[in-house]
């Protein structure tokens, strides 16, 4: 059971895997914010992004990157969120605070937007050639 899954999660993932992972999810969590369940904002988000994780390590593998990217989402969020935290401190009117947040809010999720539109555009990676040596050995 386990050796499929590592298989899995060690392979390559396309485009429309990812562009079908990607809408999946966002229909999830769209549905669960509509439906008036006793979801918790935080919970609906740990999900998306333990769901979108390995599908963004896949897809990173074939386009050629480093699979460590795909920690960007989890990094975007908790800056931004800091830096909400840090508002009051500077001793912000209300009206200034609230706009201070609003501004981060959207600039985290237009971040958050673009990097995932990249990710699923860009282009996958050619698979190295065979050397002549294993071309070889394949035809005897």
């Amino acid at each position: 059971m386990i050796a499929p899954v590592l298989a899995w999660l060690n392979g390559r993932g396309g485009r429309r895997e990812y562009w079908i992972a990607v809408v999946a999810i966002v229909a999830v969590a769209v549905s669960c914010l509509l439906i008036p369940l006793a979801v918790p904002l935080w919970a609906l988000r740990a999900a998306s992004l333990l769901v979108w994780c390995p599908i963004a390590v896949r897809r990173l593998r074939d386009a050629g990157l480093p699979p460590w990217l795909a920690a960007f989402l989890l990094v975007i969020p908790l800056a931004i969120g800091g830096l909400q935290r840090l508002a009051p401190i500077f001793d912000l009117e209300a009206r200034d605070t609230l706009g201070l947040n609003l501004s981060l809010g959207l600039t985290g999720l237009a971040l958050v937007v673009c990097l995932v539109a990249l990710l699923g555009v860009w282009p996958p990676r050619r698979p190295a050639a065979p050397a002549p040596e294993q071309q070889a050995e394949v035809f005897g």
